[in-house]
């Protein structure tokens, strides 16, 4: 235990050093801001993009996997091949979860960082043909009206309060 905690801070130190480096937007000038937003917010797909080879050292250990399961919870069993659609999909750390509850699921993930779609290709390649993946921002890109039986977006955090999911049914398929 001690040793996969060693190396999960090892990894939290390359990500906030990696994060250091990444463009950020100037400081704002606003009074009141939270401190993470004070220095001005790293560059989104700067950020991601060079982190992707060591994020599921920070947030794909042991201790977050109940989050992961959480999501998959989520989705109601189905003999049918439901269409799910994963915002900023990551490395893909809820698929594991999601494919051990509903195998035949077909998924599509948004993200903006290549390496990080990248990392998906790599672990999922068995279920290639499941996954279409796509290298965009999903503010604006058109989707399609009931595409989706479920539309599912994670953050992790540095702890269990910090953890943040989202699992919506589509309206259309509501029952």
């Amino acid at each position: 235990m001690e040793d996969n905690d060693h190396r999960k801070a090892a990894a939290r130190e390359e990500l906030e050093r990696r994060r250091s480096r990444v463009r950020t937007s100037p400081k704002p000038e606003a009074g009141d801001l939270p401190g993470w937003l004070k220095e001005g917010v790293e560059e989104m797909r700067g950020f991601f993009n060079s982190t992707a080879d060591v994020w599921d050292s920070v947030f794909g250990t042991e201790k977050e996997r109940p989050l992961y399961e959480a999501v998959a919870q989520q989705i109601a069993p189905s003999s049918e091949t439901m269409r799910i659609l994963v915002l900023g999909c990551g490395t893909g750390l809820e698929l594991e979860a999601i494919f051990e509850k509903m195998p035949d699921a077909q998924v599509m993930g948004i993200d903006l960082a290549p390496n990080m779609l990248a990392q998906v290709r790599r672990k999922f390649n068995a279920q290639a043909a499941q996954i279409e993946l796509i290298e965009a921002s999903y503010v604006g890109l058109p989707l399609g009206e009931g595409e989706f039986v479920y539309v599912v977006a994670t953050l992790p955090g540095g702890n269990k309060a910090e953890w943040n999911y989202d699992v919506t049914l589509s309206p259309e398929t509501e029952q």
